[in-house]
């Protein structure tokens, strides 16, 4: 069964997504909010693989992986956007994508409270700048 998503639900998913990880930051709740962070940028940048290829919605195909894949750096090349993120935020993608998998979801944290609320502050502005600019 093929699944169709389109564009704009693609934006509103990240927007979501987004407050989530707020409101876990806010609720100390820190791994949960760093692990949304990829995916307001995985949604983010398949929304602009729509914009970028005139398309109003995805199809998934069976021999297509793009919308399957959750390397944020394989999907920024998708984008169109590779240039603008890595001359005007490299420092806040690099620290995202070089710390952010989808296997986190297993990870426990045994580093110290403060150490991984800094981490996620970090994650959650580093998030929004580079979707700012994925989006402008």
């Amino acid at each position: 069964m093929k699944s169709r998503i389109r564009q704009i639900d693609l934006d509103s998913l990240a927007k979501e997504r987004m407050l989530d990880a707020e409101m876990l930051y806010q609720s100390n709740r820190y791994d949960g909010a760093i692990y949304l962070c990829g995916y307001v940028l995985e949604y983010t940048l398949k929304s602009q693989i729509c914009k970028h290829n005139g398309w109003i919605e995805f199809t998934p195909l069976s021999n297509s992986t793009s919308f399957r894949i959750h390397s944020l750096d394989e999907l920024l090349k998708l984008s169109g956007k590779e240039n603008d993120i890595l001359l005007r935020v490299n420092k806040d993608w690099l620290f995202v994508k070089n710390n952010w998998a989808p296997a986190n979801r297993y990870v426990v944290n045994d580093r110290s409270l403060p150490e991984v609320a800094a981490d996620c502050l970090a994650f959650i502005e580093g998030t929004k700048a580079v979707v700012k600019e994925i989006c402008s």
